[in-house]
């Protein structure tokens, strides 16, 4: 209970500010990933958004528990300092060990120890699927509707020769229809200078040291 008054209050304006920050970003979608917790757990700005709701109110529950005896909470001085001086050690030696070294827990799709061929293996056997959706717009009455490639393709009253239904060619979009195995290693294509593909080479080699 080191400051629990300022504690308290300043985690409540954290809280109030980032819920506005996400809030915005998702609204807007201004980015996919909040990153609060980078590579081990992926938050969408709206998951976050409701993450800082839930931690806003459990801290204004505690303010108003606690609001009458915030002076008779006080820790005694020797105990606080301590106290202070082990977590902020602690997180020091933490924070210094990832950069030195590597993390503690390592999260990250090329951690040490990741099997590169079995994850290829894992992205082909398992691929996102991604479908086309058109945007039309009937030149007759001005109305306009989305359609994925499936529905266009099969209604041929959008392509029949003579349909007053046209493409709306820049606001066609790809879009994510079955999340597949997801990881970084489907970007982990390494070339030569020429353009050749060295990916093969690389993974079936004993031993590889790339240098970029």
């Amino acid at each position: 209970r080191i400051r629990l008054k300022f504690t308290l209050t300043a985690l409540i304006a954290v809280c109030v500010f980032f819920g506005f920050l996400t809030f915005y970003s998702a609204y807007f979608n201004k980015v996919t990933d909040c990153g609060c917790f980078g590579d081990a757990i992926t938050f969408t700005p709206w998951e976050s958004f409701v993450k800082d709701l839930i931690l806003l109110f459990g801290l204004l529950l505690l303010w108003f528990m606690y609001r009458n005896q915030f002076q008779l909470l006080q820790p005694k001085k020797q105990t606080k300092y301590i106290a202070l001086s082990v977590f902020v050690l602690a997180m020091g030696l933490i924070t210094l060990h990832g950069i030195l070294h590597e993390p503690l827990i390592d999260f990250r799709d090329y951690k040490i120890g990741t099997d590169l061929n079995t994850e290829k293996a894992n992205i082909e056997k398992n691929p996102s699927e991604y479908k086309t959706f058109y945007s039309l717009k009937n030149g007759n009455t001005g109305e306009t509707v989305e359609l994925n490639q499936d529905l266009y393709v099969a209604d041929k009253k959008y392509w029949e020769e003579g349909s007053p239904w046209k493409i709306e060619e820049e606001k066609t979009t790809s879009k994510i229809v079955k999340q597949g195995y997801k990881s970084e290693i489907s970007k982990f294509k390494p070339e030569s200078v020429d353009g050749m593909d060295l990916t093969p080479e690389i993974l079936k080699a004993n031993k590889a040291i790339l240098i970029f």
